[in-house]
């Protein structure tokens, strides 16, 4: 983002707080030690402790810097994506409106097909126009790709590879979540590296 400063890189994580009898069995996984190991590295790191205030933070910050353009890797299934269907799913908040720069009412009714969190109105993510979210652009990198470079396999890592010369590591959801969800604080940090990895990349 471009704001008062240079370059803003920030990372906001959800990390569940412990109980009292997992505190001797985890000492290491103390929300405390992202702070110590990342903080040097980005700009800003905030440590929530659940999905709810992940969603309000993150908000926050997007109404904070208020960008003309949102982009990602394939925002429809991933990034954006993910996120307006993990909102929806859940919590059945319209992340799209909450997004928009033009907030409107919405029926409360999820049956009726005005409605944008019913599941058969699919106005907000459509093959054709893609992700569209009110007075911001929306750039689905893959779809770029897709168009200007001549390619067999288009995953984030090879187009990475073709574009910037970088060869960018791949892990799977499961060996993420289990780093993650690691007593070691390495693993943990490992993990939120990579994606911020992956997001400098695009």
């Amino acid at each position: 983002y471009q704001h008062d400063i240079s370059f803003f890189e920030g990372i906001i994580v959800c990390f569940p707080p412990l109980q009292n009898d997992e505190k001797d069995e985890r000492t290491n996984a103390d929300p405390l030690q992202f702070s110590r190991s990342l903080r040097p590295l980005v700009s800003e790191l905030t440590v929530v402790e659940n999905e709810t205030e992940l969603f309000d933070r993150f908000l926050e910050t997007v109404r904070r810097f208020d960008p003309d353009i949102l982009t990602g890797y394939e925002v429809q299934s991933d990034s954006w994506g993910f996120l307006i269907e993990r909102a929806h799913l859940a919590f059945q908040r319209n992340l799209t409106d909450e997004l928009s720069r033009f907030h409107r009412p919405f029926p409360t009714n999820p049956t009726n097909p005005t409605n944008p969190l019913n599941p058969d109105n699919n106005w907000m993510v459509s093959d054709e126009l893609g992700l569209q979210i009110g007075g911001r652009t929306t750039i689905n990198m893959w779809r770029v790709m897709r168009s200007e470079i001549k390619s067999t396999v288009y995953s984030l890592e090879n187009m990475c590879l073709k574009v910037l010369g970088r060869k960018l590591p791949h892990k799977t959801h499961k060996v993420l979540t289990r780093h993650f969800q690691s007593h070691q604080s390495s693993r943990r940090d490992g993990v939120l590296l990579y994606h911020l990895a992956r997001a400098k990349a695009v």
